[in-house]
């Protein structure tokens, strides 16, 4: 069964059980779907939660408040404050604690775990750990063109949930490297296709015969030319009195 479908299972029972809203259980299959199973824990953003149900930031964060009231789940608030003590942003950690202990847990007061480093900047630096240490196996440029995908990874969340960066940084160098590898047998496929083409073209050209044009030559004649002409055997003064003989007998 696929994880949507597990999410969908999921949040109707729980929709039966503990006679949720249609808003209130859809809100519950969203979080759900970025839920960790080993810790029962998701940490999706307020706009992440809005955009996928379609609604504001506000309508979310009502409907995740009437979660935590029902004992479903629990908000803690992880605000980032800045070195110089202030505040940069607020980040979210949902428990679902219904699931973990198979009954509703009410939170009585809302804890809060001040962060000095987001999420972010916290998984940015475990990885700048590991670009360091396989430096000294693949070479800087290598090193650095892996820890940028792996940055932008992060960004679009991809490797939001790594549990080990270097592990996953090693994969990506050796994925570039087969591609790299690729590259060059395609490139050399291709060249080889060129060479064998000018080669050809210039076998063609060794090959051709030089035309020469063909020498001047009368007209052949027909067989009306192998007559013997009777005018032949006379004279202009023969013909002329001929002429004359015809006319005169008219």
């Amino acid at each position: 069964m696929k994880s949507y479908d597990i999410n969908a299972v999921v949040s109707a029972n729980m929709a039966e059980q503990y006679g949720l809203t249609f808003m209130e259980r859809g809100f519950y299959e969203i979080l759900r779907s970025f839920k960790c199973n080993t810790e029962h824990t998701a940490t999706p953003g307020i706009g992440t939660i809005a955009k996928a149900m379609g609604c504001c930031r506000n309508t979310a964060k009502k409907y995740i408040d009437k979660l935590v009231e029902k004992g479903l789940i629990w908000k803690t608030e992880r605000p980032v404050v800045r070195p110089d003590g202030r505040k940069w942003n607020d980040t979210h950690l949902y428990t679902f604690v219904a699931e973990k202990h198979g009954k509703p847990v009410f939170q009585e007061s809302r804890d809060v775990k001040v962060q000095t480093e987001s999420p972010y900047q916290k998984i940015k630096t475990t990885f700048e750990e590991a670009r360091n240490e396989l430096r000294k196996l693949h070479g800087k440029e290598l090193c650095d063109r892996a820890f940028k995908i792996c940055i932008r990874n992060l960004r679009t969340g991809v490797t939001s949930y790594v549990k080990n960066p270097l592990n996953y940084m090693k994969s990506v160098i050796k994925n570039i490297v087969k591609e790299s590898a690729l590259e060059k047998a395609q490139k050399e496929y291709a060249n080889s296709f060129d060479e064998s083409d000018v080669k050809d073209e210039s076998n063609a050209k060794k090959q051709e015969k030089p035309r020469y044009a063909a020498p001047y030559s009368q007209p052949r004649k027909t067989a009306f030319h192998n007559f013997e002409q009777r005018s032949s055997k006379y004279s202009n003064d023969d013909l002329e009195a001929l002429i004359k003989e015809k006319n005169g007998r008219r």
